[in-house]
């Protein structure tokens, strides 16, 4: 298993975590954050093209809908943020 990626001088290294305040911290981390986002947007996108684009074409848009569209774009994020945290994530210090 390949270790982190050194640093280049002047630029400080991405951000790692053991706790959840730290998680969150690499989630928002503007480089993570963007990734993330880009992620979903597209991801989402060719999910709601498969799987709701015929009521939408029908214009049967309804809350339903909607909450199933939010849903082909949440769980694309969810899932590479949780990518993102476990490629940065260091064990535990002993207290």
């Amino acid at each position: 298993m390949a270790g982190p990626v050194p640093a280049k001088a002047g630029v400080p290294a991405p951000p790692t975590w053991d706790r959840l305040p730290g998680a969150l911290a690499v989630c928002t981390h503007r480089p993570n954050r963007r990734r993330t986002l880009s992620i979903s947007a597209v991801v989402g996108t060719v999910l709601v093209k498969i799987n709701q684009s015929g009521p939408l074409v029908r214009g049967n848009i309804h809350p339903l809908l909607l909450g199933r569209i939010a849903l082909d774009y949440l769980i694309p994020f969810l899932v590479s943020n949780l990518g993102v945290l476990s490629a940065s994530r260091r064990p535990q210090e002993d207290d």
